[in-house]
C-alpha cells in the first residue's frame, strides 16, 4: 500500500506524463478490446449453454465431403446407440411465417426445427413453461407445440407470463406455445437468432411445401448435430465410437451410406474448420490491432524512460542509503501497473465505443441476424488481462535500466547528463530503439490499411454479373394468407401484369432469390456423364427459380443456347439454364446444350437449354460458383421476390408497388422492400467496406501514437542537448544549421522505420491477397505513397522541437549547469 500511495502521488505530480500515458494505453487497449469483441463473436465465444466445454459437433464425412450435415435417420441411429455421449441433439434453421391467428398478417422470420431432446439434452433452461416432452417428437405432424425465444417474448408479448397456451400460427398451421427460452440463449448459430423452436416430427406442418421424405430419407443430409460428452469421456473416445457406429450404418445401408463416416470436433475448433477463411481473417485483424497495443506500450515505455532519466540521481541516492534494487524495481513496476490499470479503465470506454460502432453495422436481411458483438464479462476480463500485461511489458525494462549503474558517478554527475548521445549507444539508445520500432509498426499498419482501402476500391469495380441500377425489389409469400399453388401462381401473374402497366416501369420479373441475399438455396445436381466418387455427394449448385423476364432484367447474359420463354409451360418438358462454371465442370469439352440434369431428390430430368455467364452469388470475392436457373412455370416456389426495373428513381416506386399488391389482396404481407443499389452497397460491399474502415482506423491510431513517440524522443533529446546547441551557436552555427541537425535525427528514425516496415509489410500483404481481390501488394502507389506520407508527418512532428532548438539563446544555454 505504501508503494501504491507513493506511485499515486508521483503520477499526480506529473500530470502531462500521466495523461499522455493513459491516453496512449486507452487507445491501444480500447482498440484491442473492440476487435476482440468481434473475433469473440465470430469464432471464440462458447455456446450459450451450460457446460459448453463438453459440447461437441458431429459432422458427416466422405470422399469429397470433409464436414457435412447428417440425415434424420442417421441421427436417430447414432443417438440411440451411442454410449460415450450423454445426449445427441439435432436441428435445422428454417424460414417461418408467424402470425398470432389465422386472420392476422404474418411476418417472416427464422426458427429452428429441433430434436425433441434439444433443450433438456443441452441443459437449456426454460424459465417459463416447459420444453418438449419425448412423446411430442415421435409421430409426424401430431404434436404442434413451440418454444419461443426470450427476445420474441419481450418484443411481441410484452413479457406476459400468460403467453403459455396461446396459439402461434407457423407457415399456415396452428402451434401451441408451451415455453419461453432463457434470456441468454440465442441459438447455436453464430449470427442467426431464431425466434421459435418446434420439434422435428412437426416438419410436415411446419414446412408444408418441403420434401416429404425429410424424416425418412438417409441421403437427405440437412441436420446440424451436437453432442454432450459424458463426464470423463474424451473427444477421441467419442470419435472412435461414432466412427464404429457409422461403419455399421454404411454396411447396413450401402446405397446411401457407403464410405461415409463421422467426425467429432470441439465446438470452437469446428467453427475454425467450417469457416477457415473468416477465422483467419478475424485472427489477422486481432493481430493487426495488437500492433497498435505494442506501439502504445513502446510509447509509454519511452515516456517512462525519459522520466526515469530525470530520476537517476534520486534513485542513486535511495540506493546509496540502503534501498535494494529489487525494492526500487517493485516501486517502479507499481507505478507502471497503476498507469496500465488507469489506461485499461479508459480503454474499456474506448472499447465500448468501438463495440457500439460495430453494433450499428447493419446486415440487410428480413430475418433476425446480428454480428453478436457485445460488451460482456469476457471482454472485461480480456481488457484487465492485457492491461496487466502491458503494465509489466512497458514497465519492467525502464525499471531495470533506471536502477542500473555506478552510484558514485551518477550522484556526482550533472542532471544534464552527457552532452551528446549516439544513436545506438548512451542513455538515449533504448528510447531510440523504441521509437524505431514504433515507426516500423506504423509503416506496416499504414501499408495494410492502404492495401484494404485499395481492395475496397477494387471490389467496387468488380462486375457482379447483374445490374444494380434502377431496380426495386420486394418479397411475398401468398401461402401465409392461405393461398394454394394455383392461387399463388395466379396472384404472381396478376401482379406482374399490373406492375408492367404502371407509369415509370420498364420491366418486371420474379425469382426465388437474388445474388447476395440470405434466402438462397442449393440442391444436389445429378448430371448425365458425371460419375461421382464412392461416397461422394453429387455436385451441388445454387438454384434460383425465375420467370422468363428475370435474366434480361438483371442483366445476366445468355452466352449459349436460349433463355426461358413462352415455350416453357407447366405441361412442356422441364428445362434449366446453367452458368459457365457448372457447364465447364460437368461437361468438359462437350456441348452442354441438350444435356440432362436432376436437382435434389427429384426424379424428373431437366434439359439444359441455355448457358448464362458467371456472376457473384454470395460473396464479392468468392471463387466461381455453380448455378442453375429453373422456370417458375415448372418449378413451384411460393416465397418469391418481385423485381421492378424503373425508368426513374426506383425508391419512388415503393408506393406504387404496395398499392398494386393491395389492389389484388389487401391482406398480403410485403417483406424486405429495397432498392437494389442500396442493397448491393449494404450487403455485397459490407465486408470490404468494414475491413477497409477498421484497418484504416487502426492504422491512423498507430500513426498518431508513433507521432507522439517521435515527438517525445526528439523533444527530450533537444532538452538534453541545450548546452551543446548553445555552444554551437556561440561559435558560429546559424539557426538553420541547428534546425537541420535536429530534423536529421528525425529523418534517421523515419528512414530506418520505413525500411524495416517495408520488409515486414510485404510478406504480410502477400498473405492478405486472400481477403482483397483485385489489388497487388506490390502496387507502387502503396509502396511509395505510404513512406512519403509517413515521412511528411514525422518531419512535421519533429518541426516543433527543431524550431525551438534553433531559437535557443546561446548566453542562457551556456549558463545552464
Amino acid at each position: 500500500m505504501r508503494d501504491f500511495r507513493y506511485a499515486l502521488r508521483s503520477l499526480v505530480k506529473s500530470p502531462g506524463f500521466t495523461l499522455i500515458s493513459i491516453l496512449s494505453l486507452a487507445l491501444g487497449i480500447g482498440a484491442n478490446a473492440a476487435m476482440f469483441s468481434y473475433v469473440d463473436a465470430l469464432i471464440l465465444r462458447p455456446l450459450p449453454v451450460p457446460e459448453s466445454g463438453r459440447v461437441v459437433q458431429v459432422d458427416s464425412t466422405a470422399p469429397g465431403t470433409r464436414l457435412g450435415n447428417l440425415s434424420y435417420p442417421d441421427y436417430v441411429d447414432l443417438r440411440d446407440q451411442t454410449r460415450t455421449l450423454q445426449s445427441l441433439v439435432c436441428y435445422e434453421v428454417i424460414p417461418m411465417g408467424l402470425g398470432s391467428s389465422r386472420d392476422a398478417v404474418q411476418q417472416m422470420t427464422l426458427g429452428m426445427i429441433t430434436s425433441g431432446n434439444f433443450f433438456f439434452g443441452l441443459g437449456i433452461d426454460i424459465p417459463l413453461g416447459r420444453g418438449f416432452r419425448p412423446e411430442e417428437d415421435q409421430t409426424p405432424g401430431r404434436d404442434l407445440v413451440a418454444v419461443i425465444s426470450h427476445s420474441r417474448w419481450e418484443r411481441e408479448y410484452g413479457s406476459d407470463p400468460g403467453v403459455i397456451g396461446r396459439k402461434l400460427r407457423i407457415n399456415g398451421s396452428d402451434f401451441t406455445i408451451i415455453g419461453v427460452a432463457t434470456r441468454g440463449f440465442t441459438g447455436l448459430e453464430s449470427f442467426i437468432q431464431p425466434d421459435v423452436y418446434v420439434p422435428m416430427n412437426s416438419f410436415p406442418m411446419a414446412m408444408p411445401n418441403q420434401n416429404r421424405q425429410y424424416l425418412t430419407a438417409r441421403d437427405l443430409r440437412r441436420l446440424n448435430v451436437y453432442g454432450l460428452l459424458k463426464p470423463g469421456v474424451s473427444i477421441p473416445a467419442a470419435q472412435a465410437e461414432l466412427v464404429t457406429l457409422s461403419h455399421r450404418l454404411a454396411a447396413q445401408y450401402p446405397a446411401t451410406n457407403r464410405d461415409r463416416s463421422v467426425t467429432v470436433l470441439n465446438y470452437i475448433r469446428a467453427r475454425f474448420e467450417q469457416d477457415s477463411l473468416d477465422a483467419m481473417l478475424a485472427l489477422m485483424l486481432l493481430a493487426i490491432t495488437g500492433l497498435v497495443l505494442v506501439i502504445a506500450c513502446a510509447n509509454v515505455a519511452n515516456l517512462v524512460l525519459a522520466r526515469g532519466s530525470g530520476r537517476v540521481k534520486e534513485i542513486a541516492i535511495r540506493m546509496a542509503v540502503g534501498a535494494s534494487r529489487g525494492r526500487l524495481v517493485r516501486q517502479m513496476l507499481t507505478e507502471s501497473l497503476l498507469l496500465a490499470l488507469a489506461g485499461g479503465a479508459a480503454g474499456v470506454g474506448v472499447g465500448y465505443a468501438g463495440v457500439r460502432a460495430l453494433q450499428t453495422v447493419h446486415i440487410p436481411s428480413e430475418f433476425p441476424v446480428s454480428f453478436g458483438v457485445q460488451m460482456d464479462a469476457r471482454l472485461l476480463w480480456f481488457s484487465l488481462a492485457i492491461s496487466v500485461a502491458t503494465g509489466i511489458l512497458f514497465g519492467l525494462l525502464p525499471a531495470l535500466r533506471s536502477t542500473r549503474g555506478d552510484l558514485s558517478s551518477t550522484i556526482k554527475s550533472s542532471d544534464q547528463g552527457p552532452v551528446k548521445a549516439a544513436f545506438w549507444h548512451g542513455r538515449l539508445a533504448g528510447r531510440n530503439l523504441l521509437v524505431t520500432a514504433q515507426l516500423t509498426m506504423s509503416v506496416v499498419l499504414l501499408i495494410l490499411a492502404a492495401f484494404f482501402v485499395r481492395g475496397f476500391q477494387a471490389a467496387r469495380r468488380i462486375d457482379p454479373g447483374i445490374r444494380t441500377d434502377h431496380t426495386l425489389f420486394f418479397s411475398l409469400d401468398p401461402t401465409l394468407v392461405r393461398y394454394n399453388e394455383e392461387k399463388t401462381r395466379e396472384f404472381y401473374r396478376k401482379l406482374v401484369d399490373r406492375l408492367k402497366l404502371a407509369p415509370g416501369v420498364e420491366s418486371v420479373s420474379i425469382s426465388s432469390s437474388i445474388p447476395f441475399s440470405t434466402n438462397q438455396s442449393s440442391r444436389a445436381v445429378a448430371a448425365d456423364g458425371y460419375v461421382a466418387r464412392p461416397g461422394e455427394d453429387s455436385p451441388s449448385a445454387w438454384v434460383n427459380t425465375v420467370d422468363e423476364n428475370y435474366l434480361a432484367l438483371m442483366g445476366t447474359r445468355i452466352v449459349q443456347g436460349r433463355g426461358f420463354d413462352s415455350r416453357d409451360t407447366a405441361s412442356s418438358p422441364r428445362v434449366a439454364i446453367v452458368n459457365e462454371t457448372l457447364a465447364a465442370k460437368t461437361w468438359p469439352n462437350r456441348n452442354p446444350i441438350g444435356q440432362r440434369i436432376r436437382l435434389g431428390l427429384a426424379k424428373t430430368e431437366m434439359e439444359v437449354v441455355g448457358v448464362a455467364r458467371n456472376g457473384k452469388y454470395i460473396y464479392w470475392a468468392e471463387a466461381p460458383q455453380e448455378h442453375v436457373w429453373t422456370a417458375f412455370t415448372q418449378d413451384y416456389n411460393s416465397h418469391m421476390l418481385v423485381e421492378v426495373r424503373t425508368l426513374g428513381d426506383p425508391a419512388s416506386m415503393t408506393t406504387v408497388a404496395r398499392e398494386q399488391v393491395r389492389a389484388i389482396d389487401a391482406d398480403m404481407p410485403i417483406f424486405n422492400m429495397n432498392v437494389m443499389t442500396t442493397f448491393y452497397e449494404d450487403r455485397a460491399m459490407l465486408g470490404p467496406r468494414l475491413l477497409a474502415n477498421m484497418v484504416s482506423i487502426i492504422g491512423l491510431t498507430g500513426l498518431l501514437l508513433a507521432v507522439i513517440g517521435l515527438y517525445g524522443v526528439v523533444a527530450y533529446a533537444v532538452s538534453r542537448r541545450t548546452r551543446e546547441i548553445g555552444i554551437r551557436m556561440a561559435v558560429g552555427a546559424r539557426p538553420g544549421d541547428v534546425l537541420r541537425m535536429v530534423l536529421q535525427q528525425g529523418m534517421v528514425f523515419t528512414g530506418v522505420g520505413v525500411v524495416l516496415g517495408l520488409a515486414l509489410a510485404l510478406p504480410a500483404s502477400g498473405f492478405l491477397k486472400n481477403f482483397a481481390v483485385g489489388v497487388s501488394p506490390y502496387e507502387p502507389s502503396i509502396l511509395i505513397g505510404v513512406p512519403v506520407i509517413l515521412a511528411g508527418v514525422m518531419m512535421a512532428a519533429c518541426w516543433i522541437p527543431a524550431h525551438r532548438a534553433s531559437r535557443v539563446d546561446p548566453t542562457h544555454a551556456l549558463r545552464i549547469e
